[in-house]
């Protein structure tokens, strides 16, 4: 059994988490059926009870219908309870349900409360449990990465689900990384609003014919406005998560030379500093509510990368990236690149996005509190490139 088990699950585990005013988490996926079982838990870490805790359930389709399952709570669309603190409630589907696949929207009455949520999904084929998969509950995020191990002899073989929880579509950038950080290969993988797309590695819409051959280095997933990303390994007969690290990665798109310097005044479009790529320019933005607008001509399909790097330099700047295009409609923007080597993530941001059409691009950086360090102390550098 090569490659059955691995894509089914995927197809289990592909939605990611949507935007919402109030704070809504959600499991990408659970099925009830031909072998399968969700079990979700809940727990209040916090010292206070909460109460009014809806978990509903969806249908998996483009139209979001409530879909109804059985479980140890009884028979309905969504449940309510209460948590004390420290108390742990489960949900499991039962036979009861059917064959029923979908995913899971979890209302939590304050953005503060400290509830933690997983899933565990099971595969059992003639009494004995093949397969357990835990998935914590989703955020979204711009940028994703994790290990790729591919050998054949051994038959281990890595796949990825993809989800565009957004109601606008949006176009992924997929790098392959060797093992000493360069890109082998980068994948284009346009997303239609909703759309989920999962599968192995190797299939046409990814990198095709990766798996003939051994290979150990990293993938790394750039969306514009966000995406979910899970991630799995397929080990022999064995199917389980890979860790998927929510931050890119940066080393093959920093710029050495040619290096350039902000130039004031380019607070707006309009004085947008013309800049030729690839460049690192060193700026610093001002005063409070300053921003720094740069402009270069692109062609449609390139990928524009941008890296603000100010943690290098000891800046108390806190990057937010914006990029549009000549009609100044937002095509990409980002506030943090998702590393967390410490206890604290970095407050760099990163941009990875293919452009849409040929002509003027502008990249805009500010602090994102809209804070300033009166010609010191919030510099940046940006590295900039297409290819």
């Amino acid at each position: 059994m090569k490659k059955f088990l691995g894509f089914i699950l995927l197809a289990f585990l592909g939605f990611a988490t949507p935007l919402f005013a109030q704070r809504t988490a959600i499991f990408p996926r659970f099925v009830s059926g031909d072998g399968w079982t969700s079990q979700f838990f809940f727990t209040n870490q916090g010292i206070s009870t909460v109460q009014d805790i809806v978990v509903k359930f969806y249908a998996y389709n483009s139209s979001g219908t409530r879909v109804q399952v059985t479980t140890n709570l009884g028979t309905a669309y969504e449940f309510t309870f209460t948590l004390t603190a420290g108390s742990t409630q489960a949900i499991r589907i039962t036979s009861g349900s059917g064959s029923v696949q979908g995913y899971v929207l979890i209302d939590y009455p304050s953005f503060d409360d400290p509830i933690r949520a997983s899933e565990v999904f099971n595969y059992e084929a003639g009494g004995v449990v093949t397969t357990e998969v835990g998935v914590p509950q989703q955020e979204l995020g711009d940028h994703f990465s994790f290990p790729v191990e591919i050998d054949p002899t051994k038959h281990v073989y890595p796949a990825v689900a993809l989800s565009n929880p957004l109601s606008e579509a949006q176009t992924l950038v997929v790098n392959l990384h060797n093992s000493n950080g360069s890109i082998q290969s980068t994948a284009i993988v346009p997303m239609q609003a909703g759309e989920h797309r999962a599968g192995y590695l190797d299939q046409d819409w990814l990198f095709p014919g990766l798996n003939n051959s051994t290979f150990i280095g990293s993938a790394s997933v750039s969306s514009p406005f966000g995406i979910g990303v899970l991630t799995l390994r397929q080990d022999k007969n064995a199917f389980g998560g890979i860790g998927t690290d929510g931050g890119a990665i940066l080393a093959p798109f920093s710029v050495t030379s040619p290096f350039g310097f902000d130039s004031e005044p380019n607070d707006y479009t309009e004085e947008a500093q013309l800049i030729t790529l690839p460049v690192k320019i060193s700026g610093s933005i001002e005063y409070a509510g300053d921003w720094d607008f740069y402009r270069f001509y692109g062609n449609a399909g390139q990928i524009l990368t941008v890296v603000s790097d100010s943690t290098g330099l000891d800046s108390a700047l806190d990057s937010l990236l914006i990029i549009y295009d000549a009609d100044q409609n937002q095509i990409a923007y980002n506030d943090q690149n998702g590393l967390a080597p410490g206890l604290y993530p970095q407050n760099d941001s990163f941009v990875q996005v293919q452009l849409p059409n040929t002509g003027i691009y502008y990249i805009a950086i500010q602090d994102y509190f809209g804070d300033a360090g009166d010609t010191t102390g919030y510099e940046y550098n940006l590295h900039i490139k297409v290819r």
